[in-house]
């Protein structure tokens, strides 16, 4: 994909979007019996990580969304950013978890009622911990 100058990456690019799609054609499948309701491991699907910190385009992150659901992919989704405003505002869309990255040193009350303007309900968690 990188040498194909027509793609441009993590954003709704149609050339991008091929790729991506062709690819969850052939992750998901499989994994598809394994959710928890079905009677699997799988609790959660992550749609991208921390892509609050790279970009901010919705409809590429409603592009991913349609293309697990379509793959059969029926359990909760979420999505893993860093704490600012920004990194949340653009790294998520409604229909996800919303999740954080945070490390030592970090004032998880803060972060946490940060994420809670975001989502005002369901779970509060720690994706990525340093």
């Amino acid at each position: 994909m990188l040498s194909d100058p027509k793609v441009h990456l993590r954003c709704n690019n149609e050339q991008y979007m091929f790729y991506t799609k062709r690819f969850l054609d052939a992750l998901l499948p499989p994994l598809q019996p394994l959710q928890y309701h079905l009677g699997g491991p799988i609790i959660l699907v992550q749609i991208e990580n921390e892509y609050g910190s790279y970009g901010s385009d919705h409809k590429y992150m409603h592009g991913i969304i349609d293309a697990v659901r379509k793959n059969g992919i029926d359990t909760v989704l979420f999505s893993s950013n860093g704490i600012s405003d920004v990194q949340v505002q653009g790294g998520t869309v409604h229909e996800v978890v919303k999740t954080a990255n945070y490390g030592i040193g970090t004032d998880i009350t803060e972060t946490f009622k940060t994420l809670r303007r975001y989502q005002t309900t369901g779970p509060l968690f720690n994706t990525e911990y340093w």
